[in-house]
């Protein structure tokens, strides 16, 4: 299939993964409060830890389940993400809103190579099964609508927030690791930020030829 051009002329999207995207993200996002209650109504360190990692970076179950301890590095403050499509890599600044969260799950770490062990076996990671299974249980103590009980939801909510804060396609395409700009401008369009943002501007530019 032909490919879309790229609106902003950089990895243009095919017209299939345009329609995909729009469906899951039209599919729903946490509010802060949603997100409040989910984090909240997981009882392990561990789970809290994971979920709130997985919303700060965008991170899907998979890049979460499987993120070594060696990709901390904390003399810098900063921790490697590697993204799963194309297995990307990207350095981040260590949130201090996480390093609490972070000290008190490495005290009560139970050994082995990776952040979030297998529960069977600390040779190995978690699964994205895993991840799954955690955040549902979480999201059905918290009362989420079903359509709002799958771990994915929280990338689509990181996306938004940001949007909602105004920082700019650009920024929020670098941060979560959106492979093409297309992608970030489709949640832009869905939840109405970019008609909102213009909108703001141009009322802006207008305002300032008064008088």
């Amino acid at each position: 299939a032909a490919e879309t051009r790229g609106r902003w002329g950089l990895t243009p999207m095919t017209p299939n993964a345009a329609t995909r995207a729009r469906r899951s993200i039209r599919a729903g996002y946490l509010t802060r409060a949603q997100l409040t209650a989910v984090i909240g109504a997981c009882a392990p360190e561990r789970d809290r830890l994971l979920l709130r990692l997985m919303y700060s970076y965008g991170l899907r179950s998979t890049e979460a389940a499987t993120m070594p301890l060696s990709d901390l590095d904390w003399q810098r403050g900063l921790v490697e993400i590697v993204r799963g499509k194309g297995s990307r890599s990207h350095t981040r600044t260590i949130l201090r809103s996480l390093q609490a969260d972070l000290k008190a799950w490495l005290a009560k770490h139970p050994g082995g190579d990776w952040l979030f062990p297998s529960p069977r076996s600390t040779a190995k990671p978690m699964t994205k099964w895993n991840v799954h299974r955690i955040f549902k249980a979480a999201a059905k103590r918290a009362g989420l609508p079903p359509q709002l009980q799958h771990a994915h939801v929280l990338k689509h909510s990181i996306v938004t927030h940001m949007l909602e804060e105004g920082v700019d396609i650009r920024s929020v395409q670098d941060w979560v690791g959106h492979v093409s700009i297309d992608t970030t401008v489709i949640y832009a369009e869905v939840t109405g930020r970019m008609n909102e943002a213009a909108t703001k501007v141009a009322d802006g530019l207008v305002g300032a030829l008064e008088g």
